[in-house]
């Protein structure tokens, strides 16, 4: 009787410690669902927000005035002065700008050979000549520089044939070319940064910032340092100094107020976080008074699955 007793209570035991591990799996997924609609339902409401401050500043800056450093509007929501000098700006305690006047930057109509090579100085030490093989990807003819590439090199080592365009069409073609692929994710990002897609070529000297002027003309490391402290303490000086750089290595027509602009907007909501990068023209163009070049989406959210409620 015992032993039928003590039989009774194990198996009791047992199957009440697999029902319980059963009620703890299902609680387990139970509070993933919970999570993860949860972070959902952030991402989702971020997006809207994200959007929908978009759109007004679409409305701000076509019915704003533009200056050289920030564009004014008296717009209800938004501040009278939105700078373009790459700053934060709060819209509300989850919402944050950043602007950039597209003086600031190049498009690749204006990227000549001597752009590349100054560029290239500044961001790597290779001994790659990136002036040669870009010359020869944008040349008419066929005959291949000393450091350069002509169809033949690509045919060879690469997927794809190329064909002279006179002009690079897209920043992300740069990195089809000879001693441009080899390049790491990271450089490429620096790079790239620098470039916006809209039709402008006109740089703006009173918004061009020290990181940016290096890939337009030779700046050693110390000069550099002195344009990054003017910069940030004085910054008429230092746009009396860059003009006077500038007007010296470029022509003339290219300065003047840029009416593109390169933004950022991100959105933190809850356990999500929206980053929406946009590229825009806001100047009648083609009888369009905006086009958009750019409009690009990246979220992140944290493993909820790994977080207590």
């Amino acid at each position: 009787m015992i032993k039928r007793d003590g039989f009774a209570l194990a198996m009791v035991l047992w199957i009440s410690a697999i029902l319980m591990a059963a009620t703890l799996f299902l609680l387990g997924n139970y509070k993933k669902s919970v999570n993860y609609a949860v972070a959902l339902n952030d991402k989702l409401e971020a997006e809207i927000k994200a959007d929908s401050y978009i759109v007004q500043f679409n409305y701000y800056a076509l019915t704003g005035k533009f200056f050289h450093q920030y564009i004014e509007n008296k717009l209800k929501g938004f501040p009278k002065k939105l700078s373009l000098l790459q700053t934060k700006i709060q819209l509300d305690k989850n919402t944050t700008l950043i602007l950039r006047s597209g003086g600031d930057m190049l498009h690749m109509y204006a990227l000549s050979p001597s752009i590349v090579n100054t560029m290239m100085q500044n961001h790597t030490h290779s001994r790659e000549n990136f002036k040669d093989a870009y010359q020869d990807w944008i040349d008419l003819d066929n005959m291949p520089l000393l450091n350069g590439a002509e169809g033949g090199y690509y045919q060879a080592n690469t997927a794809y044939n190329v064909s002279n365009m006179g002009t690079i069409q897209h920043p992300e073609e740069l990195f089809l070319i000879k001693g441009f692929q080899d390049l790491n994710e990271s450089l490429k990002e620096k790079i790239i940064d620098n470039f916006h897609y809209g039709t402008s070529s006109i740089f703006d000297y009173a918004v061009i910032s020290p990181g940016f002027l290096k890939n337009l003309i030779q700046v050693d490391d110390f000069e550099l340092n002195q344009l990054y402290e003017l910069y940030k303490d004085n910054y008429d000086l230092y746009e009396k100094k860059i003009y006077a750089m500038l007007s010296s290595h470029l022509d003339a027509d290219y300065f003047g107020v840029s009416y593109l602009v390169d933004g950022i907007i991100i959105v933190n909501q809850g356990k999500s976080s929206i980053r929406r990068e946009f590229n825009a023209l806001y100047k009648n163009y083609h009888q369009r008074p905006i086009t958009i070049f750019k409009n690009h989406l990246t979220t992140k959210y944290e493993d909820l699955s790994k977080k207590k409620l």
